[in-house]
C-alpha cells in the first residue's frame, strides 16, 4: 500500500497542495499551515511539559531537532475569487515561513476584518500517562488565553488589494515570539497594512507600504485609510470582546515572568505616498497602551503574571473560579442573562443605555453565533450541573464563560491602570467594563493628557451622511456647525454636499455634535 500511495504523497507536498483548503472551508482560509498539516508530532512535548510543571509557561519551546527545516510555503500566486472569501493564508504553527506569496483580491466591498496573511498562536498542550500507561496530549489553552506562536517569518509576500479593506499581514491575540516580517509589498484600502499584536521579540524591515486612493465618500471601513498606511504594534489582547463586556490588554509583564516585551529590529520599512514620494517610516510600538479603537472600551493591565495566570486558566475548573472570584461569578451571571436578553429583544436594558443598539450580527440567532454562544451559556449556569462546576475551565464548551472567566483571571493577576477620563464616553466604556472591572478601579480616573485624541496624539476624518427620514432622500446644502465635545471651542462650520454628506478630515479624535440652522435637528457621531 505505501508503495501504491507513495509517488502521489510526494506530489501533493511538493506542490505544497496540503495545505489548501477544503472545499467547506474555502470562504473562511484558502491556506492553513497549521498542527495537522505541519505535523507538530515533531514538537518535543516531554519538554513542554517539563516547562510547564515548573510554572514557566512562557518558556520557548524546544529548537527542531537538528537538520529539521521550517515548514516553507512559497512561490505561490493566489488570487480571491468568491464573494465571501475572506482570508488567504494562516499561520497556525510554529516554525512556519512564508516566502514569496503573490496575494491578490481584485474585489471591492466594505466587510472588515479580512486577512491576506493572518498569524495565529496554537493552542498549548502538556502530555500526560494514563492509568494504562499510555501518554495522551492535554489541551491546557488556546489564543484567546494567551498561548505563544513560535519563530514565524513572513518574507517576499505581496498583497495587492488596492479597492478593498483587506488587512495585510495581521494578528490580534495570544504572543508572538521572534516574529521575522521583511521584505514585503503591502498596498491595501484597509487600516492595517502590517499590525500585530503582543510580539515579544522579532525583526520587521524592509517592508514597502503603498498609499492608495479612497473614494468618496469613505463607507465605514476604510475611514483610517485616510491616514498613510502604517505598520503597528499592539499589547496582548485577552479574552476578545465576545458581548459587550470590554476589552483586556496587557502592558507589562511582572519581573521574573518567563515572558516580557522585548526588541523589535526596526529598519528599511517605508511608505510609498499617492504622489509617487517615498518616506521612511518606523514601526509604531503601541503595546504600552490602548490601541485607539479599544480606548473607550477597554482597560490596561501591568505588572501581569503571566504564569500566574496561565497556570490558573489551565488548571482551575469552574468551581475553583467560583471560590476564588465569587464576585466576578455572579458578574458572569448577570451579564450572560442581560446581554442574552438585550440581543434576544432587540433592544438595550434599560433604554437610556449610553450602549448603541444591538447589531444584527448579534441578534443573529445563527448556529456559534453571538446570541447562540450566550444561550448556551445561560443554559449551562441555570443548570449548575456538578460536572460542569468540576469541569477544567480550558474544557468548557460554553465560549462565553471561557471568555468572561479568563478575562477575570487576568485582571486578578496584574495592576489596572487608571482610566483616562473621557468626559461624555465614560458611561458608556463603563456600561461595557462594570462586569469585569470593580467600582473602585472604574472611578479611578486620571486626566486625559491629551483631551482632543483620546489620549492617542493623531487626527482622523468625520464622513456623515444626512437623510430626510421621511423621505429618504439627501439633506443638501444645510449649513451646520460640528464641536468637539471635550472641548467646546474647537468648532468647524460648513454646508452638507449634493449627497447630504459631511465630510472633514485632519478633525482631533473624540466625540462631536453636529447642529444645523434648524434647531429640531442634533446628530451626534465620532471620529474612528
Amino acid at each position: 500500500m505505501v508503495g501504491k500511495y507513495l509517488p502521489q504523497l510526494q506530489a501533493l507536498e511538493s506542490s505544497e497542495n496540503f495545505w489548501e483548503a477544503p472545499a467547506g472551508k474555502y470562504d473562511e482560509y484558502m491556506y492553513i499551515l497549521e498542527e495537522e498539516t505541519c505535523t507538530s508530532t515533531r514538537t518535543n512535548w516531554q519538554t513542554v511539559a517539563a516547562a510547564c510543571q515548573s510554572g514557566k509557561w512562557g518558556m520557548p519551546l524546544p529548537a527542531l531537532p537538528a537538520g529539521e527545516p521550517t515548514f516553507t510555503f512559497s512561490n505561490r500566486a493566489i488570487s480571491y475569487t468568491g464573494v465571501k472569501q475572506t482570508d488567504a493564508v494562516r499561520i497556525w504553527n510554529h516554525n512556519v515561513t512564508l516566502n514569496n506569496l503573490q496575494i491578490t483580491d481584485p474585489r471591492s466591498y466594505t466587510e472588515a476584518h479580512r486577512d491576506g496573511i493572518q498569524l495565529i498562536p496554537p493552542p498549548k498542550y502538556e502530555d500526560k500517562i494514563g492509568t494504562d500507561g499510555k501518554t495522551t496530549k492535554i489541551k491546557l489553552a488556546d489564543q484567546m488565553v494567551g498561548t505563544i506562536l513560535e519563530n514565524p517569518t513572513v518574507n517576499q509576500c505581496k498583497v495587492h488589494a488596492p479597492t478593498g479593506p483587506l488587512q495585510g499581514i495581521f494578528m490580534s491575540d495570544g504572543l508572538c515570539r521572534n516574529a521575522t516580517i521583511t521584505n514585503n509589498d503591502i498596498t491595501i484600502q484597509g487600516a492595517h497594512a502590517i499590525s500585530l499584536a503582543g510580539v515579544l521579540s522579532g525583526n520587521i524591515t524592509g517592508n514597502t507600504l503603498h498609499e492608495v486612493a479612497v473614494p468618496e465618500p469613505i463607507p465605514p471601513a476604510k475611514k483610517q485609510a485616510q491616514l498613510p498606511p502604517r505598520i503597528r504594534l499592539f499589547p496582548l489582547r485577552i479574552g476578545g470582546n465576545m458581548a459587550d463586556d470590554g476589552v483586556v490588554c496587557i502592558f507589562s509583564f511582572a519581573a521574573g515572568n518567563s515572558v516580557s516585551y522585548g526588541n523589535v529590529v526596526d529598519s528599511g520599512n517605508k511608505v510609498i505616498r499617492l504622489g509617487g514620494g517615498v518616506e521612511a517610516i518606523k514601526v509604531e510600538d503601541l503595546r504600552k497602551e490602548l490601541p485607539l479603537e479599544f480606548s473607550k472600551m477597554g482597560v490596561g493591565l501591568t505588572d501581569f503574571n503571566y504564569d500566574g495566570y496561565f497556570e490558573a486558566c489551565s488548571r482551575w475548573t469552574l468551581r475553583d473560579f467560583i471560590s476564588r472570584d465569587k464576585w466576578g461569578y455572579d458578574q458572569m451571571v448577570a451579564w450572560v442573562n442581560l446581554r442574552y436578553q438585550e440581543y434576544s429583544s432587540g433592544q438595550r436594558i434599560p433604554p437610556d443605555s449610553p450602549l448603541p443598539a444591538p447589531s444584527p450580527e448579534q441578534q443573529d440567532p445563527k448556529a456559534f453565533g453571538v446570541r447562540d454562544m450566550l444561550l448556551k451559556a445561560k443554559t449551562a449556569l441555570q443548570g449548575n450541573a456538578a460536572v460542569f462546576l468540576d469541569t477544567r475551565l480550558a474544557d468548557l464548551q460554553e465560549t462565553a464563560i471561557r471568555s468572561f472567566t479568563m478575562k477575570r483571571i487576568a485582571i486578578k493577576h496584574g495592576k489596572v491602570v487608571p482610566l483616562y477620563d473621557l468626559g461624555g464616553y465614560n458611561a458608556r466604556r463603563e456600561a461595557m467594563l462594570k462586569w469585569l472591572v470593580e467600582s473602585g478601579d472604574l472611578a479611578n480616573l486620571v486626566p486625559n493628557p491629551n483631551p482632543e485624541t483620546g489620549g492617542q496624539g493623531s487626527t482622523g476624518v468625520i464622513n456623515v451622511v444626512i437623510t430626510d427620514i421621511d423621505t429618504q432622500q439627501p439633506v443638501a446644502g444645510e449649513k451646520y456647525i460640528l464641536t468637539l465635545d471635550t472641548d467646546p471651542t474647537k468648532n468647524y462650520s460648513g454646508t452638507t454636499g449634493a449627497d447630504g454628506s459631511v465630510s472633514m478630515k485632519d478633525v482631533p479624535m473624540g466625540s462631536y455634535t453636529l447642529r444645523f440652522d434648524d434647531p429640531t435637528i442634533v446628530i451626534t457621531t465620532q471620529t474612528p
